[in-house]
């Protein structure tokens, strides 16, 4: 399976991303305009005392913005960070990385590990979950994640700038014993938005060692 989705496009992609969030696409809301903004501030408010936040798969970087209040460093692909990140949301702390190549080690500086819409964008995500997991120290922020009680699969889509690609929809006992195997507990689970109830939202927590 490969593992170089639209995601890789260093053209098409940034352009049309950075056109929709600077609001020259219509059809595209603000993150605290969109429909699922309250399930994301849930998931931060779940997570007590935490000060520094990474941001897997930023995209523009909007969460810096809105979620201010937080020292924050956004990670994602190369030609995304510079050309959609950097320039929708200048003076933040970026890191290049690729989730196929990079072994996530710098994870552990983090209070927070956050990721929106990103684990459906990999089509190995097992391998992706349990990097993360293995490196986080704290709290994981999995928003916008489609679970379904049937086997785990690939579903194509359309994107941005009308490209295809796929999303994978990851089953949820599985999801919960990867957690569960790598010490981490579901400390809540919500719809992510009010039209969907199988795209879920989920804070994790890593037990403390007795």
């Amino acid at each position: 399976m490969s593992d170089k989705t639209i995601w890789y496009n260093d053209k098409e992609i940034p352009e049309t991303m950075y056109k929709a969030v600077t609001g020259q696409i219509s059809g595209w809301s603000q993150l605290e305009h969109s429909n699922h903004f309250n399930s994301l501030n849930q998931c931060f408010q779940e997570c007590k005392e935490a000060k520094t936040i990474l941001d897997l798969g930023c995209g523009a970087a909007e969460v810096s913005r809105v979620f201010s209040n937080y020292d924050y460093a956004g990670a994602d692909l190369e030609h995304i960070i510079k050309n959609v990140a950097e320039k929708k949301n200048p003076n933040k702390n970026y890191i290049i990385f690729d989730i196929n190549l990079d072994d996530c080690a710098f994870l552990k500086k983090y209070d927070i590990v956050l990721m929106n819409s990103f684990l459906s964008e990999i089509p190995d995500y097992f391998r992706a979950l349990n990097k993360v997991l293995l490196n986080s120290k704290k709290y994981i922020i999995v928003h916008r994640q489609e679970i379904q009680e049937m086997p785990s699969k690939l579903e194509e889509y359309v994107s941005y700038a009308g490209l295809t690609t796929t999303k994978t929809i990851i089953n949820k006992k599985e999801f919960k014993n990867i957690c569960s195997m790598n010490n981490f507990n579901i400390i809540l689970d919500i719809p992510s938005t009010p039209i969907n109830n199988n795209m879920r939202s989920f804070v994790l927590e890593r037990q403390k060692n007795d």
